[in-house]
This record gives C-alpha cells, structure tokens and sequence, in this order.
C-alpha cells in the first residue's frame, strides 16, 4: 500500500511542496488507502500512518511542521526519489509542464495525467488545443483516473470522456462555467475548481454521491440546494460559508472552517448536531442569534472529538458586544457559551464580542464536564479573548501545563489579570506561558494584583511580551533575573517609568514607540542611568552592558531626543531602526569616542526613516558605510531631508544600499569602495545632481534603480562597464530640460543578463533609446509616460521579449501596441489593461 501511494507522488512537479492532508485525500479519492476497522482507524489515519513511514524512509524531505499542533503540513521530495517514484509508477504517471511538442496520443497505460504551466507564462495555442481536444477525443480519457490541468487554458470542453476518473483538478483554469456533464461522473472522488472563474455549480453537482474533497474558487456566490445529496463529502474549501441548511445534511463532513448562526429555519446552531466527525479548525460566528443555554447544548460540541482549534464569535454589533448591552442579553451570552463546552483536546480557543461581565464556570476553571466529572482542557496551547469588554476577571490559568500563548485586546473592563486574592500574589499567571500580547487594554494597570509589573509574574518561561495601547500602565520593574528574549511596547500614553530591566540578560529585541510621558529606563548597569533626561532624550554616558545579547533595537516616534545611546558594547546588536526622531542630527557626537570609531561594530543593516534634521551619521566624518559598521550589509535612508551628501570611497561590504525621498541630497560623491553591492535603489531624490565614481567592476550588482531623480541629466559615466552583471534596470525620468531619454550607450553589454528594463520618461519625448535592441535576453520591458506615437520596428524585432507593458503612453492605443508588439510576447498591456 505505502509503496503504491509513493508511486503517486511522480504525478507532482520536482520541488513541488507537498501538503500532507492534500496527499492523503488524494490517496483516498484512487482508493490506495481504506478504514481499518480492525484498529478503529478512519481512512485519514491510515493515509497518515503511511505519510509517516515515507517520511521515516526519508522518501520524504524538508517536512514543516504545524507551531500549535505538531503535525507534519507539508514535505518536499528529492529529484532522485522523485525519479524513483516515476519509475514505481510504471508509466502509469505522466506529467506534462508546457509540453507544446508532448504527443498524449500513443500513452493507453497511463492512469495519471497532469498538465502544468511555468509561472508567468501563458500557453501557446498549440498546448491550448491540445489540452482540449484530449479530453474530449483522445481513447485515454475514458480510462484516466486522475488529472491535473493547473494551467490557464481558455477554451470549452466536455467531460463525457472522463467515465472513470476519481480526481480531477482544473486550478487555474480559465473556466467560467463547469459542465452539467459533470454529474455523470460517477467515481469521481476529488474536485478543486480553485483559482477558476466559476461562480455557480450545475445541479447535476448533487448526483456526485461519492465525492469527498471539492474546493471551490474564491469568487463563488451561489450554493445549489442538490449539494444536500453530497452525503459522502469528508472536506470542502470556500472563500463563501455553505448555507446552514445544507452543512447540516452533510455528516461525513470532516472540515468546517466557518459556520454562521441565522434566525430563521435551517440555519440554527442545531444544524451541528451530527457532524460529528468535524475536526480541525470550526469558528461559530452570529451567536448572539441562540436563543438559550439549551438550543447551544444541541450543537453537541463536545462530541466532536477531532476539533482542534475553536472560535466563539457574537457580532461586534450587537446589544452587548459593544458593552452596552442590556442584564439580559447579557445573561444570554453567558448561558450559550455555557452549553458550548468544546471537546477535552481543544488546543486553540478563541472568545470574542462576548458581553457578559464572567465568563460561564468551564470557561474560568478552563475544564469541561463529562458524564458528571470535571475534565481540565489540559491540552490548550493558545487562548485568545477579543473584545470581551465587560469581563472583570479572567480565567484560570496556572492547571494548563501546555499553555504557550496568551492573546488579550479590547478587555475594556479588566484592571489586572488576576486578583492575589485568588492563590496570592507571588504564584506567576501561568507556569508555561512564552508569549502574551495585550493590546488596547484601557483599564488594565497590573499584572497580579498587590506584585509588581515584571515578566516573573505572568510566567518564568516567558519569552515574548507585547504591550500596546494600555494607557493606565504607568511603572514596568524587570529587576529579577528573566528569560524574556523580546519586549515590545507601543502607545501606553501614562507609562512614566521602566524602573529596571537589569534582570532581562536574555533580551534580544526591544522596542519602544509612543509613550510621550515616558521619562526614562534605569538601573541598566548598576548605578548607570538613562533617566537623567526627559521626553526620552536617552543619556548617551551610559553603557548597556546588561544588554549585551541584544539583537534588535527600533527606537520609533521619540520626537524629542536629542542625542543617541553608545552602541558600541552591544557586540551583537545587527538590526538597528530609527523612525520619527526629529530632533536627532547625527547618530554620534565625535565627542564621544572620537571621528573615526564606527557607530556599532557588529551593525549588519540600519534604517533611517523620517529623520527630519539628521545631517551627518558621525558628526564631523564623512557620511559613509565606514562609519557605521565594518560589516554593514543593508542601509536604508528614507525621508531624510537634511541628508545632502554620501560618500562611499572607502572599501566595504555593503550589499544592499536603498535611498528614496531625501529631498535634499545633491550629491553622491563616491560609490567606488561598494564592489559587493547585490542591489542599489535611488528614488525619488529631486536635488540629485550627479552619481560619480563608481567602482571599476562590480559583478555582484544584480538590481540597479535610479528613478524620479528630475535634476540628473545623464547616468554615470561607464556605468554598464561597472555593473555588466545586471539582472534588473529600472531608470528615469531625467531632467525635464533634456529633449529626449538620455544615451544608454554601452548597454549591449548586458545582453547576456539583463532580463527586466524599466525605462520612464516625458510625454514629451517621442522616442525611446534604440539601444535597447541589443538586449538579447530581455524577457520583460516596461516603458512609462512616453509620447511615442506608435511601437518602434526595432522593438518589433525583439524576439526574446515575453513581457510587454506601456504606461502612460498617452498617443499610443490598444490596436496601436497589439500590432507592434513581438510576436513572441505572452503578456502586452496599456495602463495595466491586456491588449
């Protein structure tokens, strides 16, 4: 068996990601796996048992696994595995990916056909036709059991042919309308019309009693009522809920993602009464419409044993969900989550919009009832409660040894997240928890009632903490030693202090934005301090030497600081990003260490973004890559209006360089010493006037974009002798001054490379540099606001172009580009519009 479904795998592309359950559902569509009632094992457990032995052999490789549940999602498979599973199938599998010269019509043993299309590319017509004229003529359609057509074909065929087929997949299709033939198919087991243009599905639909997968493309819209009949149907996929009263008759149903609650007959909560093999994700939306604590208890939730992950949703707004609900519609939200009890395995529980000021009591003691004995929900690794605005107090957490994160937002009504009064104040929150976010938390000042604010008292495990909009917090205490790798905080408008965080030696990423009454961060290092000063203006004398795991710092919306902390005892600080810091004008005084120290030896990518008066990186030194770390790799200069010079003589590893919006930069003096350059962006720089110096080769240099820079008149001089390696050019417009788009002469030494060229221009200049004609490997041309009045012949004549795109080319039209366009073109639009 685990042989036989191995073999099927040759059906897929090489490299092709294979998703586990996708697999298994189509070994059980073919019929390679069956239930084991023996064991009690359904088809999905088999299919997985043998997914599993594959992956033991190491046939299957690179497997992800599920953060919550553990599963296997997904695997890949060797080219040389690969090979062995296409001969296992003894061409039975035949897989064609733009075959236009494949002949399909001497293949009688082949029971598995798949017709694949590269990316971005459209089919000839010849692949077209040939993909139609199969189905509908060729003798081996009546005799395939599976076929895969993931391309963009647009033509119409029939699938009378396809008498025994088990699993047909049209993803992709340009399909508007399936066949009413379809009903015929009798054996037909898996049906994904995903990513096709169908929005209705025949009546003849409901005649496929056997079929147990069908996904359905993101635009449909209407369900007809013969999906009733589709009693065998185990998972089911679409952007569009199923009406109510169809899913109920449904109960091989073994996926439901989302099921919303009605008033009216068909769709109530009583329709999920016997799908009891739901398993998986369910998220039960419209509660507000449960009459009772007994229409809930219907649902039979518990039962449901293979549910994973549950999300109980009332209406945003609704009576109580915005809080001013009145005592008995709030009464009803606790009495119908009260008859909700989910299954003992429940891994994922999400609450939100619920309006009652307590939770039901399964909810507070996180266990369910079963047969009259509580049954702890010991398995929850996630719990997430959302705008739950009247609740005063929270569940308990301290008896859920896998419980590993905490969402809280919108909790309107909650001041701390337990009372001590409950097991006192020195017990943590939670014993396992890594991650808490709390967000917008507009009452809540302490953690455990009577202890201070520190990562101790929520969980001594805690890796993450995220605090946004909580406005009443005012004093954060990290004194005692912690493992917190990551604190983020954001728009607590009353947080005065951080008293210490001398205790977080394993912090890795701190951020602080917005906190405008913030007036400093103390005992970093013993009796060193960064309170010294207001408004966060952080006091440069002290060293963070307790920080010195520290990976990543943003500093965002600190408007008001005038000087920059030493970075340089932070030996493994790599990501620094400055945002929104208007009174800074240079990362470092040379007061402090002196002009030729750089900012932060291990420094490997900055971002200065909305630096409003940063003029220089070290004051007194030139602004280089130099100057801020010898192993800078990434620099980005955004909105930085005050910078107005770079100089880049000095050797240095930099790889990526991205400069847009610095209104005043006039000059880049020297790129000469950034050979390792992989990408280089200038954008909208209107002061720029020239680029000078540049290396004398630099083969490294893939993408180049030097756009809406409207004072340069030329590039630099012998720039495709520098970078004759490119893969991606985009440049212009130049200065308007100029009569036509400046010479690119020496471009023909990119032919060999070059696949993109973007080129923008004036709706003045009727013409486009011929030099682009020696391009031989161009494959994608984009040409913006030109006023050329029809497709120069040259550009005819380029044979390699397959992507063909004009934009604000004001005098040209569709007939215009569709006639000069090459002939080998796949894709030529006109403002984004296909001709």
């Amino acid at each position: 068996m685990a042989k036989q479904c191995f073999a099927y795998c040759s059906i897929f592309e090489k490299d092709t990601r294979m998703e586990r359950e996708e697999l298994v559902r189509l070994w059980m569509a073919l019929g390679l796996v069956q239930a084991d009632e023996e064991n009690d094992k359904e088809m999905e457990d088999v299919g997985n048992d043998i997914f599993q032995i594959l992956v033991n052999n190491s046939l299957f490789q690179d497997v992800e696994r599920d953060e919550y549940y553990g599963h296997i999602t997904n695997c890949s498979m060797h080219d040389l595995v690969h090979d062995l599973s296409l001969s296992l199938s003894k061409h039975e599998s035949l897989c064609l990916v733009d075959a236009t010269n494949a002949d399909i019509a001497c293949i009688p043993q082949v029971k598995h056909l798949a017709f694949y299309q590269e990316q971005e590319q459209n089919m000839g017509d010849e692949l077209k036709t040939k993909v139609s004229t199969f189905i509908e003529r060729n003798p081996v359609a009546r005799t395939l059991h599976s076929m895969f057509i993931k391309v963009r074909v647009e033509t119409k065929f029939s699938l009378q042919q396809l008498k025994c087929i088990r699993i047909l997949t049209l993803k992709g299709h340009r399909i508007e309308k399936l066949d009413d033939s379809v009903g015929g198919l009798v054996h037909l087991r898996y049906l994904d019309l995903s990513n096709t243009d169908i929005s209705v599905l025949p009546k003849s639909i409901g005649k496929l009693y056997h079929l147990q997968t069908l996904k359905l493309p993101f635009g449909f819209e209407q369900f007809p009522e013969a999906m009733r009949n589709l009693i065998g149907l185990r998972y089911f996929k679409c952007s569009k809920n199923i009406p109510a009263n169809i899913i109920g008759q449904l109960t091989s149903l073994r996926n439901l993602p989302s099921f919303r609650v009605l008033r009216r007959k068909g769709h109530g909560i009583e329709e999920l009464r016997h799908l009891n093999n739901l398993g998986g994700k369910l998220r039960i939306g419209g509660l507000e419409n449960v009459r009772s604590k007994e229409d809930a208890v219907t649902a039979d939730l518990s039962r449901k044993k293979n549910l994973y992950d549950i999300q109980f949703e009332w209406s945003w707004n609704c009576g109580g969900a915005n809080g001013n609900g009145d005592e008995d519609a709030n009464r009803n939200y606790k009495d119908v989550l009260e008859g909700l009890q989910p299954p003992g395995d429940v891994k994922i529980l999400t609450i939100k919009n619920f309006s009652s000021d307590n939770f039901p009591e399964w909810v507070m003691k996180m266990a369910i009832n079963v047969h009259g004995k509580e049954t702890p929900l010991d398995k929850l690794v996630k719990i997430r409660l959302d705008r739950c605005r009247s609740c005063l107090s929270l569940p308990t957490l301290e008896d859920l040894p896998h419980l590993r994160d905490l969402e809280l937002e919108h909790m309107d009504s909650l001041t701390c997240l337990r009372s001590s009064d409950v097991t006192g104040s020195s017990r943590p929150l939670s014993p396992s928890l890594r991650s808490l976010r709390l967000k917008y938390m507009e009452r809540l000042e302490k953690w455990i009632d009577g202890a201070t604010n520190c990562s101790k008292m929520i969980s001594p495990v805690l890796v993450k903490l995220v605090i946004v909009h909580c406005p009443k917090i005012i004093l954060l205490d990290e004194c005692h030693p912690h493992p917190l790798v990551s604190l983020k905080i954001r728009d607590c408008n009353g947080l005065v202090s951080i008293k210490s965080i001398q205790g977080l030696t394993s912090l890795a990423s701190f951020s602080i934005q917005s906190c405008p009454s913030l007036l400093g961060i103390a005992n970093l290092s013993g009796d060193n301090y960064l309170a010294s000063v207001t408004k966060m203006a952080i006091d440069v004398e002290a060293k963070w030497t307790p920080l010195d795991k520290l990976v990543k710092m943003t500093l965002y919306n600190c408007r008001n600081c005038l000087s920059f902390p030493t970075l340089e005892h932070l030996p493994h600080l790599r990501d620094l990003e400055l945002e929104h810091m208007d009174s800074l004008t240079c990362l470092r005084s040379s007061a402090v260490t002196g002009s030729t120290k750089p900012l932060c030896p291990s420094l490997r990518s900055l971002r200065l973004i909305h630096m409003e008066r940063l003029e220089k990186w070290i004051d007194g030194a030139p602004n280089s890559s130099k100057m801020i770390s010898p192993v800078l790799e990434k620099l980005e200069i955004t909105y930085c209006p005050k910078v107005f010079l770079l100089d880049e003589y000095h050797p240095h590893p930099l790889v990526s360089l991205i400069i847009q919006n610095c209104y005043g930069l006039e000059y880049i003096k020297s790129i000469q010493g950034l050979t390792s350059l992989v990408s280089l962006d200038i954008f909208s720089c209107p002061s720029l006037l020239e680029i000078t110096n540049l290396p004398k080769q630099c083969h490294s240099l893939k993408t180049l974009q030097i756009t809406d820079c409207n004072k340069l008149t030329y590039l630099p001089l012998k720039m495709f002798d520098c970078y004759s390696f490119l893969n991606e050019l985009r440049v212009g417009p130049f200065s308007k001054e100029l009569d036509s788009f400046p010479s690119l002469q020496g471009i023909e030494k990119l032919r060999n490379h070059l696949h993109s060229l973007n080129l923008k221009g004036w709706d003045d200049w009727e013409s486009i540099p011929e030099e682009i004609q020696h391009l031989t490997s161009l494959t994608k041309l984009t040409l913006v606001r030109f006023g050329i009045p029809k497709v120069p012949m040259w550009l005819t004549n380029m044979s390699s172009i397959r992507y063909l795109s004009f934009y604000d080319c004001n005098r040209l039209n569709k007939e215009t580009v569709r006639r000069g366009a090459p002939r080998e073109a796949t894709v030529v639009e006109l403002n984004n519009v296909k001709c």
